[in-house]
């Protein structure tokens, strides 16, 4: 049989299988169909950006505006073929336009991952926190411009947490600023939570770790801000690699 006389249904079910570079990049350009199929919403319901870069090592590019805008294109095109049923996303370096559009086009989002963003700011976050109520894991890690003050009404950013997710089972602020009131209004409101990173936050008494740590099944204390190796991560969180490439070309 022909690559192009593949039932739609079941070229479908094997693109959805490969990886994200795979799917996004090199089946798209087989053949008509197959660009038709790996652009079937049923191929985009998880999506880690990524992968795309694990192996290239121009780690100097990672600043600038054309790498940022790479991202942002892939990203884009990515909520554009799931049609809104984007569940899962991992990414990093994206700009505010391109967090903004993921939540005004995927309301079912459940995994955001948008760690060592430095770009981003509370208009992204206030996007995130007003459309997506689903969500059930969150890394915002290294989102250095993110306040609380995109949750308001919220006086704290503990409260902006539990209040616009309080279904949020995993939480990742490596190297925010929280205080003890913010991580008691997250262990009160978010009492699902079962993952809780909070390495190099500052402002946390000893108390208050103690407290959260008899809590939280896996609770990950604050450490000094320190340039460490990343620890191994929960779960799927795991498809992060350190060793994030620009150079891929679409």
């Amino acid at each position: 049989m022909d690559r192009e006389e593949l039932p739609r249904e079941i070229l479908v079910h094997i693109l959805r299988r490969l990886g994200f570079e795979d799917r996004y990049a090199a089946a798209t350009l087989v053949c008509k169909a197959w660009r038709d199929a790996a652009t079937d919403p049923a191929c985009w319901d998880v999506a880690n950006v990524e992968e795309c870069f694990e192996r290239r090592l121009e780690v100097a590019l990672w600043s600038t505006d054309e790498f940022e805008e790479r991202i942002d294109a892939m990203v884009k095109n990515v909520v554009d073929w799931s049609r809104g049923g984007l569940r899962e996303l991992h990414a990093r370096h994206c700009s505010n336009a391109a967090l903004v559009y993921v939540a005004s086009k995927c309301p079912r989002l459940q995994s955001l991952s948008m760690r060592d963003s430095p770009n981003l700011t509370d208009v992204a976050g206030a996007a995130i926190a007003a459309a997506c109520p689903e969500l059930r894991e969150l890394d915002l890690s290294n989102t250095k411009c993110i306040s609380l003050e995109c949750f308001k009404p919220c006086k704290s950013l503990g409260a902006a947490f539990a209040n616009a997710m309080p279904g949020l089972e995993v939480l990742e602020f490596r190297n925010g600023a929280l205080s003890d009131a913010d991580l008691q209004s997250i262990l009160d409101g978010c009492s699902k939570i079962r993952h809780l990173d909070l390495r190099g936050c500052q402002g946390l008494s000893n108390a208050a770790v103690e407290a959260a740590s008899s809590i939280v099944p896996c609770f990950l204390k604050p450490l000094p801000r320190l340039d460490e190796p990343e620890l191994p991560r929960y779960g799927h969180w795991q498809l992060y690699s350190e060793r994030f490439q620009p150079e891929f070309q679409f």
